[in-house]
């Protein structure tokens, strides 16, 4: 899921927080290893629920 609307720093930046977040930073609060591809569809329902 990448979308670049402009191509600037701004998305390189935005991707990059995205992978974090759903590789690393969902497992760091009680060190149980999550699903990956699981964190990034429930973060994109959560995007699509804020958006409407």
């Amino acid at each position: 899921m990448r979308r670049v609307i402009r191509d600037d720093g701004k998305n390189i930046i935005v991707t990059e927080y995205y992978k974090a977040i759903t590789n690393s930073d969902i497992s760091r609060v009680d060190n149980v290893k999550r699903d990956e591809e699981r964190a990034k569809r429930i973060m994109r329902s959560y995007a699509r629920h804020k958006g409407s």
